[in-house]
């Protein structure tokens, strides 16, 4: 017999902002067991899932379900709920109403694949079927006519509605929370403000609910489109591979571009950090290789010209002083490097497409 075939998809607080989180205890109306704070801090929180699924088996009549899981559970008790969630999300998609899928009658398929394989391993002994073996943006497969370019189209306005919002200004890998750039770092956030709103009675942590609503429609459409692109990657596999190929080479050409111009790079950056510890600018240096001799004997920086003599031979003829334009200048080729390749990739789906005449389309 054919296998359902279901596509999935997860939203979550991930590990290192709820660490974050508990580590600040912020949770503070929650009343937390150990159990449930050790569970907490080994994996990711699930607020959100897609399950799309085509009913007929020529890629036809798709359909999907978006699902929230309330932020008020924890520990078994959200495990049990999502189970049930998902059971009858599949029940429903299916029209089966006994429909329990195993190995036998079901594939799951993901992008990535860590989080959903960890879900269903426990709810039904089953793994997905990743359809990426690499790292490769899922938006890259897809032309970019066929969906939203900017998701979270209020995330400026949470911003400036709710400017001391703690989480809002929770510094996680160098940058402040406020500060992310992928969507995928953004829905993390909002499922950090959801929680915290449930869980902290600060005014500070609470979010008007008419925002609420807005925001958690801007992550249903997020987290639906991703299981449109995971089931269009399928449905035409032979041009997503085709993509999926073309990619890589131009990933491979824009690498080498960048590991010719990052020495460079790395090395003037060496020199420049060696100028900044010395504390010796530009002008500085300017000032020193012009000394008189007799000035140079009576002066506290000897050393320094020392280190200015041996930079100087060793870069011929480039003056030190001109070091950190250099420096700029080699940054700015480099990015122009990046950001051509980076556009060259962009345009590879919708060309591949059109190149083998077809319209993409669920």
């Amino acid at each position: 017999m054919d296998k359902f075939e279901f596509y999935i998809d997860f939203e979550a607080i991930t590990l290192d902002y709820m660490r974050k989180i508990i580590k600040k205890k912020w949770l503070t109306n929650s009343n937390i067991d150990d159990n449930q704070l050790k569970k907490l801090k080994s994996e990711d929180f699930i607020f959100c899932y897609t399950i799309g699924y085509f009913k007929e088996t020529n890629f036809s009549k798709f359909t999907k379900k978006t699902t929230f899981i309330k932020f008020k559970s924890f520990g078994n008790n959200r495990d049990n709920e999502l189970s049930v969630k998902i059971l009858n999300d599949l029940r429903f998609l299916t029209g089966i109403k006994d429909f329990m899928p195993n190995e036998n009658n079901s594939v799951f398929y993901s992008w990535g694949g860590l989080l959903e394989d960890k879900v269903l391993m426990k709810i039904f002994n089953l793994k997905t079927d990743n359809l990426t073996n690499r790292q490769i943006s899922i938006d890259k497969l897809i032309p970019q006519n066929l969906f939203e370019k900017k998701y979270i189209s209020n995330w400026d306005l949470l911003i400036k509605s709710y400017p001391n919002n703690p989480i809002l200004n929770l510094k996680i890998r160098k940058k402040t929370t406020r500060e992310a750039d992928s969507t995928g770092e953004k829905m993390c956030v909002l499922g950090s403000i959801f929680l915290l709103d449930k869980w902290n009675d600060d005014t500070l942590y609470k979010i008007k609910e008419k925002d609420i609503k807005i925001l958690m429609n801007d992550i249903k459409i997020y987290n639906s489109d991703d299981v449109c692109k995971l089931a269009l990657i399928h449905k035409y596999w032979e041009v997503s591979n085709e993509i999926i190929n073309l990619i890589k080479k131009i990933e491979n050409e824009r690498n080498s571009i960048i590991s010719a111009k990052s020495q460079n790079i790395w090395l003037l950056r060496g020199i420049e950090k060696y100028l900044h510890d010395l504390k010796l600018t530009p002008t500085e240096c300017s000032k020193l290789i012009t000394l008189e001799n007799n000035e140079i004997e009576s002066s506290e920086n000897i050393e320094k010209i020392k280190v200015i003599n041996k930079l100087t031979k060793k870069f011929g003829n480039i003056k030190l002083f001109e070091i950190l334009d250099l420096l700029n200048t080699e940054i700015n080729k480099l990015q122009n490097e990046i950001e051509k390749y980076n556009s060259k990739i962009l345009l590879v789906a919708s060309q591949t497409y059109k190149k083998n005449k077809i319209t993409p389309k669920l």
